[in-house]
Order: C-alpha cells, then structure tokens, then sequence
C-alpha cells in the first residue's frame, strides 16, 4: 500500500500540485515571491563551496515554527560549537529571522519535493541528521533520507486523531521516520491509534517553546520608560473582532473609574484598527511619540516586535484572535505570570487548554475563557482580590514544561552517525 500511495504522490500529486503553483502565482503575490527567492543565485545550486560536505544537522520547519527550532539550534551549539547547521523552510515570510540568527550556519528554500532536487540537495550538504520541526513533512525528502540512512526526527509534535483517510496518508508518511518526540503522553497515546504497528521510536518531551520564552526574558530591554502603577491590563495581539465586544462603553468606564492602566497591541496598526479607535473616541498615547508613560490614559502599540516584553507588566493579559478564529499564542505573557484572558475560539492553542487546568487563588484558571465585557470585568475583580503571588505560581508552572530542547539534543547526538 505504501508503494502505491508513493507513486501517486511523486508522478501525479507532485506535478499537479506544480502546475497549480505556477499558475496560482499568477495571482499571488506570495507564492510569486516564494518562486522568486528559489531562483535567487544565492538560493539555487551550486550552492557556495564551503557549504559542500558539511555534515550540518539539518532542521526543516515552515516559517512560523522557527520558533519550535530556536531553542534546538542554541543547544546544539552550546554542545558543541564547532557542529554546522542547516535551517530550511518553504514559506520565505520568515527568512527575515531564521538568516541572522546566530546559530543558523546555512539558510536555504527547500527546493520542491523531487527526486532530482530533493536528492542533489542531500548529496551537496551530507547531512548528519534530519530534525522536523512540528509539522511539513515531505514524502521524497523522507524517502531521500530514509535511502541514505539519515536519522530523521519530527519534535515537538502533537497528535490528535484524524479522520480513515488522513490516517491512511499520515500512517505512511510517520513510517519514513526514524523517531517522533511528542510534547504530552496524550499526544503518544492518539499515534497508536493511527499507527499500532511500527518501530519508531518515540518520546516525549514537551513544547520547546517554553525554553525559547524564558531564554527571551533575559534578553536586554528594549522598551521605553513606562512608569505607572497599579492593575494593568495588555491587550495583545487583538483584531477588531475583538476589540468590538472587549472595548464597550461599559468596559471603557470601567477601566476609567477602577483607573486601569491599559496597553492595547494590535495584531495589525492599520486604518480598520485606527478607524475603530477614532469611532469610540478613546484618547491614547502612540507608542511611537512617547517619552514615558505613567498609565494615564491607554497606551496603543505601533511598533511591531515588542510585544512579548510590554507582557512582563501585565497583571492581566487578553490574547487576541480568540472573537476572530484563532488566538494566538498565550505562552508569551504566561512566561511572564501573567494570567490570560481569552476569547471562544481557542481550541486551536494547546497551552490555552492546558493552563485552564491550572488554577490560581479562587479558583481561577491561568487561561480564562471569557465570552462578554462583562465577563473580562468579573475576572479583573476576582483576580485583583486574590491575595497569593499570582506571577510566581504561574511562572513556576511555565518553568515545569521547560527542558524539551536538551532532551531533543540528547536523541540527536546519541543516534548513530549515518552509514
């Protein structure tokens, strides 16, 4: 059966899904840009020379799970600084990123998923090993490694189970690997289900995530002078769509008369988000024009790649997306001790679901689910009146899922060398 799923992937998907991408790039900025960074010299073969024969650890990872490699890459190095590395994605949104980091030795576009590409690619770097990131597994690049004897490793996974037919595909395409590591046992358990027999190894280690957040808290200041006192609640990452239902006249009376200090970040400082400030007519402070802020009146963020920190002031954090259709990362101001607010739509974020377990003074959860201004103003009361040191009983929590990263390394560097 495996047989047969291949070939249809390499002689019909493969070409179909090509031609599709060529066409669609007609019309697509993106995927236009993504063919054009491809056919960049410095992106295409032949590859610069002393890249040849390096033996990196090769990890691949779409663009927005760079993050998952961060912390694999750091340790890596920190074992052995003297071991090369290769990062690859797809999706070029984030190259910005992955090329200056300072444990990236070779950046590259995957070439697309064919047996000349894929295998001219293998045979000019003779990677050691092969690490996934997540998700964006390839089948020739899998069969490739698997060919060689490559070690091949997808971490930091979670697993849920899928329906008969993604089970099909995903039950073969697990079985070009040499190891799966699982963030939860739960995890471990759903890939029985979809594959009873195999000789994979696998382990569990949890988010590697959480090493990169922590490691972030000791990164030097960035911000400038915010001196206020009192409650304050960030707003984070937020669209309009949430901004419509938190943002009330209520609430905004509220926050005035209880003299909540608040931060608003939008996902997007865009005219749709400027237009629905100017329509409540809420006075602010922009970011940008300030000098110090002392929490008078809200603070709206137009500066991108702050975030993360404006989070350590935070006694409430709301994490956006979640009156959209996905929130974002609550991770973030949960390093931080922050506890978090957030909308319906949350089941696509396991730390959300995994925190609302863990409670708080009160029984609060440290992730609350809150579906009206009425209800973020029920949580501000009970959280101001709850006495403990909220911020180390959570940042205590985050410290407890921390140390994926060396457990991720310590596979990669006891795994035989490839034969």
């Amino acid at each position: 059966m495996g047989g047969i799923i291949f070939f249809i992937y390499r002689f019909i998907i493969q070409p179909i899904s090509l031609l599709l991408v060529l066409t669609v790039g007609l019309f697509s900025k993106k995927i236009r840009r993504g063919l054009k960074v491809r056919s960049m010299r410095e992106y295409r073969p032949p590859y610069p020379k002393p890249a040849k024969d390096c033996n990196p650890i090769w990890i691949h990872c779409s663009s927005g799970e760079f993050e998952y490699a961060k912390p694999i890459l750091k340790e890596i190095k920190k074992r052995n600084p003297e071991q090369k590395t290769l990062v690859t994605f797809f999706s070029p949104s984030h190259i910005k990123q992955i090329r200056p980091n300072i444990y990236v030795d070779y950046c590259y576009p995957l070439p697309f998923d064919f047996p000349g590409a894929i295998s001219s690619f293998i045979n000019y770097f003779k990677p050691k090993k092969l690490l996934f990131s997540r998700t964006d597994l390839w089948p020739e690049l899998l069969h490739q490694a698997q060919k060689r004897n490559i070690p091949t490793l997808l971490f930091s996974r979670t697993q849920k189970i899928p329906k008969v037919l993604d089970s099909l595909f995903t039950s073969w395409i697990y079985k070009k690997l040499t190891a799966i590591d699982f963030v939860s046992h739960k995890d471990k358990e759903n890939f029985h289900y979809i594959c009873p027999k195999h000789d994979i190894d696998l382990f569990v280690s949890g988010d590697s995530r959480y090493d990169e957040v922590l490691r972030r808290q000791t990164e030097i200041s960035k911000l400038k002078e915010l001196n206020h006192n009192g409650f304050t609640l960030v707003l984070g990452s937020v669209w309009t769509e949430d901004l419509k239902v938190i943002l009330t006249d209520k609430f905004l009376k509220f926050v005035n008369d209880k003299k909540i200090n608040l931060i608003i970040a939008p996902h997007d400082y865009n005219e749709n988000f400027k237009s629905f400030i100017k329509f409540k007519d809420i006075k602010t402070h922009l970011y940008s024009k300030l000098h110090k802020w002392d929490g008078d009146i809200p603070l709206v963020i137009d500066q991108y790649g702050i975030l993360f920190e404006l989070y350590k002031f935070a006694n409430l954090s709301f994490v956006g997306g979640s009156f959209k259709k996905n929130v974002h990362s609550v991770m973030e101001p949960l390093a931080w001790g922050s506890p978090v607010a957030v909308g319906p739509y949350n089941k696509n974020n396991r730390e959300a679901q995994d925190f609302k377990l863990s409670l708080i003074g009160r029984n609060t959860p440290m992730v609350s689910t809150i579906k009206t201004d009425d209800d973020l103003i029920a949580l501000i009361r009970t959280i101001k009146d709850i006495e403990q040191d909220i911020k180390l009983t959570i940042q205590k929590e985050v410290k407890i899922k921390a140390g994926a990263s060396s457990a991720i390394v310590d596979w990669v560097l006891t795994q035989p060398p490839t034969s």
